[in-house]
């Protein structure tokens, strides 16, 4: 017995179907999609830095430290108590305890003036 003869067809690199003008044509659109790929990264890179070059922008922030006017003290009074504040923006509220029930000041911090008082006993 003598070993099978190779075909002429396993070496030919045409046997498949593939001609000439299909192999430049997947030469072509892996070329295009490598540059669009690259092209894409950029894209992406560039997102990225102009992003991060935004927010370095300085965002303008309230003072700190504010001194708060002298009326406050009389508002809350010897016997008042803060119960809690909460910030919003460039204005604090401030809720406090006093013997005829709870009250709101609101105090603007950039210019530390007392913009409201709101004083409420419980309903009857």
């Amino acid at each position: 017995m003598s070993a099978p003869e190779a075909s002429d067809q396993d070496h030919d690199p045409n046997a498949g179907g593939w001609s000439e003008r299909n192999y430049r044509i997947l030469k072509i659109s892996v070329i295009v999609m490598g540059v669009l790929i690259v092209l894409g990264l950029i894209v992406v890179f560039a997102t990225i830095v102009n992003r991060m070059v935004a927010s370095d922008a300085p965002d303008e922030a309230a003072p700190v430290a504010v001194a708060l006017p002298a009326d406050v003290a009389t508002i809350l009074g010897p016997d008042g108590d803060v119960v809690s504040t909460a910030l919003d923006g460039s204005r604090l509220a401030i809720v406090f305890k006093r013997p005829e029930g709870h009250a709101v000041l609101v105090v603007d911090l950039r210019s530390g003036q007392v913009l409201n008082v709101i004083s409420g006993e419980a309903a009857r």
